[in-house]
């Protein structure tokens, strides 16, 4: 099996090789054979380990990580190399890992072999005295070693999925739709010695090519488990016959999955288990676990279709609804791009959710079925993903509500179009209804309230320009009441109201007086002939009062004459917003704008909530004896200070708007993390909760401040960290600000590392970005990686004075530290971090103290702490502009007379008096490393780009610092800027967010850095010497 060099060490003589062979001698005598099985799992996972794509081999570009890379295949080939007993002992550990977190099924293993100890130590009725049960009996397991045995395994189940993708998703919308228990047995050794037992017999005639029937979970937990697919027969409503056409399944081969317990209420095989062994204190604890839930692991994409339904539950009535749901949410997506040609809107939420939809739309077959699965499931189970119900907005992202509705439409046409759309859902009501709404004529500033009614009549009329009682002919359709007036075009907009169909009645000035001027309705004096006949039990010869049903008596409103038994609830509907937006009618500033609001709308009224800031008790040395009030504004300190402490009260549906914005953070960050699975159960709490959300209070300030914006949050390095540690677990919500000096984590079969730790160090990589690689570092849990507080360097020995030239530099680019290779390793230190758990045995969390080692020709040199570099005044960056010289290496030579090269690290360690340019041209992990090692030095460190025309750069004499020189004597050519450390990195330690951290929008490269003169560095003899500055070349 192809291994990384540790794993096949530890697999073959390490603590896996020994786990093993213990675990084999423990339950060797009661396990089943199952040589088919064995078979046929030994060639599917060689299978998998053969492919580059799911087990990579580590080369230069993972640098210190090169060793961690790859699949962690150790207790396969544990098991391999220690007989059968202990191939059927690892099949158990994936089976238990499929359906148990890991402190779950590391506690059953406890438990397991606790209990088999104690069987073979009980002499049985038919042997008294059998030496290898005995000796089995004396077996010593430590819970640290059945952790790693647990974790390995883990970590190979999600490579093996990632690696038969397709036929594993099919089996598990199978399995995951079927609600059975494993088996009914009620003690946890018994329950699980059944389930292996049966799981191993079931599946070793299924590979022979024996048809099998199933009527309990404990087949298809194995099968789910160990990545073989025979073809499938599942009997319900409907019969479905499922073709695998598994290569290492015999032809003929059946397995026929017949009851499904549909009172359970759990989704998938679930099994129920009291584990004794799982918190230090207290009675065993009864759980239960499934498939479909607490192990089970999704993609960023599918977590999308889970947080659709989630959003989508408010919007529709019945599953049949989402596609019509999806499509409105695209056509908002448009309406905002096509508006909006601002690239980093690709980024926002609207868009995130738009992608999710268009996915939804255009899915087909398996593909199709998954996604109602994960949407449904987010209306059932995690209703609550975004927010609380009470905390989300109301539906159609607020423009249920028929003011914000009309508020985002662009003309008085489309809101009459939208009120008459709504009032038709009224039926026979309609006819009773008229709408009133407000015209302004722009270019002359003038505001009148026009009539308009709501479905079209028989009415008696003679053109625009005749009076509410001139003569008429009858006509049927819609009549359009406009006040007549001598404004210039007074004449043009009757006559273009007319092209669209509709008859013009002119009023007199003042006939229709508004709702907010006589209460609850609007008066119509003087009521026209066409409006009596139409109210037929008007009396025509006096004014009228109509009652206000919907929409916005100041904007456009519907009203009536009668109002009993007329309920207006609920009255938009997700056809009329659909229709909106696909005719074009919706403003695209508007609706940005409604969204950057909506995080303040009540969900009672649909109001603007922007709370006032109360004062603050006015000390009483500053309150004159005239003033009423003895308060003062709060002040900048004081309003952070009760944020933080929660004494100002919050939008709720600030708190959806948290979670979308939030929800597209994670999209973001997941970029950058290819094939990265997510737990799913990190939808059963709400995203706004999340300690690495960016706290923005914009509901205290108004509507215009960042809480409502669309952009995803700019994360620092410490919030990324605590995002993905928070998905890859589904439930640890870690504070950021504890995470500052994390540099890697690792968990399952992913290694998360911070960029800069994978790149040459003149590159400005994104210092908040994270990147993923397949392997991991063999412990259970999740591992943050830190480095050592005072990190080692090596003392010089008097007998290496022979190693030390320090040669004079003569422009030559070359590299001289070709031998020079980095390690990461571990020492002894770990820390758990509190994640709101008491009394557990295990720890899931925890800091590992992971010193990187520079190392040449296989001889230590220093221990590294890369990531402070960074952040170091001491550290900068050299932009040199190209240049089309002419220069020769004897040009070079003589203007470079006062600049020493360092060409080993003895150079460096005893550094030169002179500026010293580090030799490493085009070795990446060597600059990387003598850049860290020279700021750990105290010397100012200046990284140069890797293609540097070395004549221009010593002609110029930039940088080259003679003892006593200060830094205003290094000269100022605009081609030679230098570059400041990271500010990002700083910002990142004092926890800044994106709305105080603008400077990741520039290059990064800029001059003016200034040397800090006062800082000393304390010499190899124990004196004091002047800094110095050393190039990286």
């Amino acid at each position: 099996m192809s291994l990384s060099a540790h794993r096949s060490e530890e697999a073959e003589c390490g603590t896996a090789h020994i786990t093993a062979r213990k675990l084999g001698a423990l339950f060797g005598d009661v396990i089943i054979p199952a040589p088919n099985l064995f078979r046929a799992y030994g060639l599917r996972a060689s299978e998998i380990a053969k492919s580059t794509k799911f087990n990579p081999k580590g080369t230069k570009r993972d640098g210190i990580f090169a060793d961690q890379i790859g699949a962690d295949g150790t207790t396969i080939w544990a098991a391999a190399t220690s007989g059968h007993a202990a191939i059927a002992v690892h099949l158990l550990a994936c089976m238990l890992a499929r359906i148990w977190p890991g402190p779950e099924a590391t506690s059953i293993w406890v438990e397991l072999v606790t209990e088999r100890k104690r069987a073979l130590s009980t002499p049985n009725d038919r042997d008294s005295f059998n030496l290898s049960s005995i000796t089995a009996a004396q077996i010593c397991l430590t819970r640290e070693q059945l952790a790693k045995w647990d974790a390995s395994a883990r970590a190979w189940l999600l490579t093996a999925d990632e690696a038969k993708e397709i036929s594993q998703k099919q089996l598990m919308l199978i399995v995951n739709n079927i609600g059975i228990p494993v088996n009914v047995k009620s003690t946890t050794y018994e329950s699980v010695m059944q389930a292996w037992n049966t799981a191993m017999s079931t599946m070793d005639n299924l590979v022979a090519g024996l048809p099998q029937s199933v009527h309990i979970g404990a087949p298809l937990l194995g099968l789910s488990s160990w990545h073989l697919y025979p073809d499938m027969l599942v009997l319900g409503n409907t019969t479905k016959d499922v073709k695998q056409n598994d290569v290492l399944i015999a032809p003929g081969s059946l397995i026929t999955v017949g009851l499904q317990d549909t009172k359970s209420g759990i989704d998938g095989v679930y099994w129920s288990l009291p584990l004794a062994h799982l918190r230090f204190y207290g009675d065993p604890v009864s759980l239960t676990s499934s498939t479909g839930s607490n192990t089970s692991r999704v993609s960023i994409e599918q977590l999308l279709q889970v947080a659709l339904g989630t959003l989508l539950d408010s919007w529709i009535t019945t599953a049949a609804d989402f596609d019509l749901a999806a499509e409105v949410l695209v056509l908002m997506w448009d309406n905002i791009a096509h508006g909006n040609h601002n690239e980093e809107l690709q980024t926002s939420w609207p868009s995130v959710l738009a992608d999710a939809a268009r996915v939804f739309i255009g899915s087909t077959g398996v593909e199709r079925t998954e996604s109602l699965q994960l949407m449904r499931s987010g209306r059932r189970r995690y209703a609550s993903f975004l927010a609380e119900r009470k905390d989300c907005p109301p539906p159609f992202l607020g423009l249920s509500i028929c003011t914000a509705f009309l508020g985002v439409l662009r003309r008085d046409e489309d809101r009459i179009w939208m009120l008459r759309e709504v009032a038709s859902g009224f039926a026979g009501n309609a006819e009773n209804m008229v709408i009133q709404y407000k015209h302004t004529t722009f270019a002359f500033g003038h505001s009148s309230f026009e009539c308009a009614t709501v479905t079209p009549s028989k009415v008696r009329h003679c053109g625009y320009e005749r009076s509410s009682e001139g003569p008429s002919f009858v006509t049927n359709g819609h009549i359009r009441w406009i006040e007549s007036g001598a404004l210039p075009g007074a004449r043009i907009r009757p006559k273009h109201l007319l092209s669209t169909g509709e008859d013009i009645v002119l009023l007199q000035s003042g006939s229709v007086i508004p709702c907010f001027q006589s209460g609850p309705g609007f008066c119509w004096v003087n009521v026209p002939s066409m409006f009596s006949e139409h109210f037929s039990s008007c009396d025509r010869t006096k004014s009228i009062q109509l009652q206000f049903l919907f929409g916005d008596p100041q904007v456009a409103a519907v009203y009536s004459i009668q109002t009993e038994n007329i309920s207006t609830i609920n009255v938009v509907t997700l056809q009329h917003v659909k229709q909106a937006f696909a005719r074009g009618f919706v403003s695209s500033g508007a609706f940005q704008e409604h969204l950057s609001n909506l995080a303040n709308y009540t969900k009672s009224t649909g109001e603007s909530l922007i709370p006032p800031i109360r004062k603050r008790p006015r000390a009483a040395s500053k309150v004159r004896q005239d003033e009423d009030e003895v308060f003062e504004p709060f002040t900048a300190n004081d309003i952070d200070r009760m944020l933080k402490t929660d004494r100002f009260p919050k939008s709720r549906s600030g708190r959806f708007m948290q979670s979308l914005r939030a929800l597209a953070t994670v999209v973001e960050v997941y970029k950058s993390l290819p094939k990265a699975s997510v737990a799913l159960r990190i939808a059963s709490r709400p995203l706004h909760q999340s300690k690495w959300v960016p706290v923005l209070y914009s509901h205290l300030y108004g509507p215009k401040l960042p809480l409502g914006d669309l952009q995803p949050h700019v994360l620092s390095r410490a919030q990324t960290f605590a995002c993905i540690a928070m998905f890859e677990s589904g439930s640890f919500n870690l504070d950021p600000d504890t995470l500052a000096p994390v540099m890697a984590m690792s968990s399952g079969n992913s290694i998360y590392v911070a960029a800069p730790l994978l790149s040459d160090p003149w590159k400005k990589a994104q210092a908040r970005k994270i990147e993923r690689v397949i392997g991991n570092v063999g412990r259970p849990g999740i591992a943050m990686m830190i480095p050592p507080e005072n990190p080692r360097t090596r003392v010089l020995e008097h007998d290496t004075w022979n190693c030390i030239n320090h040669s004079e530099f003569d422009g030559t680019p070359e590299d001289c530290f070709q031998h020079t290779t980095l390690h990461l390793s571990f020492s002894d230190w770990e820390m758990p971090l509190d994640v709101g758990t008491h009394g557990v045995r295990d720890t899931e969390v925890f800091f590992l103290e992971a010193p990187i080692s520079i190392h040449d020709r296989g001889k230590w040199v220093a221990d590294l702490d890369i990531l402070s570099m960074f952040s170091d005044s001491k550290f900068s960056r050299v932009d040199i502009s190209p240049c089309s010289c002419a220069h020769g290496t004897s040009d070079a030579v003589h203007m470079s007379s006062d600049m020493a090269c360092i060409d080993n690290w003895e150079e460096l360690l005893e550094s030169p008096v002179e500026t010293g340019v580090v030799r490493a041209h085009a070795n990446w992990q060597a600059r990387l490393a003598a850049a860290a090692l020279s700021v750990q030095r105290g010397h100012y460190t200046r990284v140069l780009p890797e293609h540097v025309c070395c004549g221009c750069f010593a002609q110029r004499g930039i940088g080259i610092v003679r003892p006593n020189e200060t830094e205003s004597s290094y000269g100022d050519d605009e081609e030679f800027r230098e570059s400041r450390c990271d500010e990002d990195d700083r910002s990142d330690e004092d926890g800044g967010s994106d709305e105080d951290d603008d400077e990741d929008d520039n290059d990064g490269y800029y001059s003016g850095d200034q040397v800090d003169t006062k800082h000393n560095e304390q010499g190899d003899s124990g004196t004091h010497i002047t800094p110095k500055v050393i190039y990286i070349m």
